[in-house]
């Protein structure tokens, strides 16, 4: 994301914002899903001080001081962030792992259910750390209390569990005697529900199905 020299034939423009008053402020663009992933891309540079987000076209504009070189043109389209990342309206913060989640009401299969989640800027719940695995679970079981097991963003593939991201699940994670949909084709995984006492255990409760079966879903925005 940093930028270490001018690009040939480039317009940087600069904010007239409160504190970005040098020179040398300039801006550049990426492709995100959403203003919140905009916001942490931004973050994410500690040289970045300022951010725009265009709905439409996706596009997330960031302002860097980098000691470029004009010409500059004046903006007062740069929007300046502030330095406390927020969830969007109607999301729940899990702080420790910095994500945002929500759970709605209706069933849809695990297919339709990541479409409507990505459709927001969204995606399905990726549990590849312990932090954010118990933190999901406590939103699931005493924030929200959620009345059905919750899709989540993982599927079996060769007999072996994958988050989405392609990071190997630990087979303790799942229910007891579980994964038992071997050698079954388009198998994801879901949440057990708190009341599914057959799981085995209150914390290791991914179990497999076919993704056509409907459940409830939750969203995820990862800060």
């Amino acid at each position: 994301m940093k930028i270490t020299g001018d690009v040939a034939g480039a317009v940087w423009y600069k904010s007239q914002f409160t504190g970005t008053i040098t020179i040398n402020d300039i801006k550049w663009s990426v492709k995100v899903r959403s203003v919140t992933e905009c916001c942490y891309q931004c973050t994410f540079s500690s040289k970045c001080r300022s951010f725009q987000y265009e709905t439409e076209s996706g596009k997330c504009t960031l302002l860097f001081a980098l000691g470029q070189t004009g010409p500059f043109v004046n903006s007062s389209e740069i929007v300046h962030y502030r330095n406390n990342l927020v969830c969007p309206e109607g999301y729940y913060l899990l702080s420790i792992s910095n994500a945002c989640v929500v759970l709605y009401p209706d069933y849809m299969s695990w297919n339709d259910s990541l479409i409507a989640c990505q459709s927001e800027g969204a995606d399905f719940p990726i549990l590849n750390t312990d932090t954010l695995f118990n933190e999901f679970l406590d939103y699931i079981d005493n924030r929200v209390v959620s009345p059905d097991r919750v899709a989540v963003n993982g599927r079996l593939i060769n007999n072996i569990g994958y988050w989405g991201n392609g990071d190997v699940i630990d087979a303790s994670k799942f229910c007891a005697f579980q994964p038992d949909e071997i050698g079954n084709q388009d198998i994801c995984l879901f949440m057990a529900h708190s009341n599914e006492n057959w799981y085995g255990s209150h914390v290791n409760r991914l179990d497999d199905n076919k993704c056509v079966i409907n459940s409830l879903r939750i969203c995820m925005i990862k800060l």
